[in-house]
């Protein structure tokens, strides 16, 4: 992520308990914005048919999927929380499908980022600089990668799921649904038995110390305009806890039509 090396830190950990890790890193986009991941394992039809199902439920338990594509933006703030760095106050403006602002706020800086569908930049203390396109990578990679995104385009026809029967996370017993991220990546969402809500997820990356396990767990449902989130997020990986708190969405904000326009000189 851009920034300073606090601030690619703080950043770091918050879009891994902010995003669920949906879509594939670099996949093209159908008209409407939808996913066209690739399919990286052998699921049978019967496994493909219930996570699909499965999924419709929680999508229908959170708003119903009517109400998430009709949603053209949404605001979310929160307080994020991490046992080695601190707190931080976290912003993130999307505007569907391809364009996304977020501010993060620490007692000492503040900080802008911004991807307006072809270009990233960074503003910090008042002056802006362009992202290396790697970073701008990251950024339009992290559009598809939250549950809001995974819950509008459930009914896409190339988004593969795979229903993998009963497991425990956090000491709950749940349905794993498995999505396929790309050609090399799946990861695992875990449905609340009774709601059907998503209540977790887990994949398995790769660090400088090598295989670990993220694990986030979503929690306190809210109704935000119409359509139930998460008001709480807690992240665990390599022995460190960042907890999300205060998270509340707006939907569908006026928003400043020059915010995602380019700075000049940049």
């Amino acid at each position: 992520m851009p920034g300073t090396s606090i601030m690619r830190v703080f950043i770091s950990t918050a879009c891994i308990g902010l995003f669920l890790f949906v879509g594939a890193k670099g996949a093209p986009q159908d008209e409407t914005g939808g996913m066209q991941a690739k399919k990286t394992a052998v699921y049978s039809e019967k496994e493909i048919s219930e996570g699909r199902d499965y999924l419709m439920k929680s999508v229908d338990a959170c708003g119903g999927i009517t109400t998430f594509k009709k949603t053209k933006n949404y605001e979310m703030t929160c307080t994020v929380n991490s046992s080695k760095q601190g707190s931080m106050q976290y912003r993130e403006v999307k505007v569907f499908p391809d364009k996304m602002a977020q501010f993060v706020k620490t007692p000492s800086v503040t900080q802008e980022m911004y991807y307006n569908g072809s270009d990233g930049w960074t503003v910090l203390a008042g002056t802006a600089k362009p992202m290396p396109p790697t970073q701008a990578d990251m950024m339009a990679d992290q559009m598809k990668r939250d549950q809001f995104y995974l819950l509008m385009h459930v009914d896409d026809k190339d988004l593969i799921v795979a229903f993998k029967g009963m497991s425990d996370f956090d000491g709950q017993k749940a349905l794993r649904i498995e999505v396929v991220l790309n050609e090399s990546e799946t990861y695992s969402i875990f449905l609340d038995t009774a709601s059907y809500r998503i209540i977790g997820m887990k994949q398995e990356t790769l660090s400088a110390m090598g295989p670990t396990t993220v694990s986030i767990a979503l929690l306190d449902y809210k109704e935000f305009g119409g359509v139930s989130l998460p008001s709480r997020i807690e992240q665990k990986v390599g022995g460190q806890t960042v907890t999300i708190t205060d998270i509340s969405y707006r939907l569908d904000i006026d928003i400043d039509k020059t915010m995602f326009e380019k700075p000049s000189g940049i």
